[in-house]
């Protein structure tokens, strides 16, 4: 997960915001056979109304929900669609996730 801002009034590109974790769990996929370079898409993140979870959705075809607390993705609730998820939302109170793909 990475951020970055720039200050007003500067004229340097220095990031003021820092990382604070990387959330590894998706699959790299290759878009073509001629594309040697693999990628690690992720189509939709959503924040849980509390802050401390975050589920991503991406074309590996997988769901995650990440413990933002301890940095670590929840694996029991990880979900496996027939095809790749292409847009995600938290509900307002944290209990449905709705997805869409192709």
């Amino acid at each position: 997960m990475a951020s970055s801002s720039m200050q007003p009034g500067t004229t340097e590109n220095k990031s003021i915001l820092t990382p604070v974790m990387t959330l590894e769990g998706h699959q790299a996929l290759k878009y073509s056979l001629q594309d040697s370079h693999e990628y690690k898409d992720i189509s939709w993140i959503s924040c849980s109304p509390d802050g401390k979870r975050m589920t991503s959705g991406s074309e590996d075809k997988t769901i995650r929900r990440w413990d933002l607390r301890e940095g670590k993705e929840i694996e029991e609730s990880r979900e496996v669609c027939k095809n790749g998820v292409y847009e995600l939302r938290v509900s307002r109170n944290g209990r449905w996730v709705v997805t869409a793909g192709s």
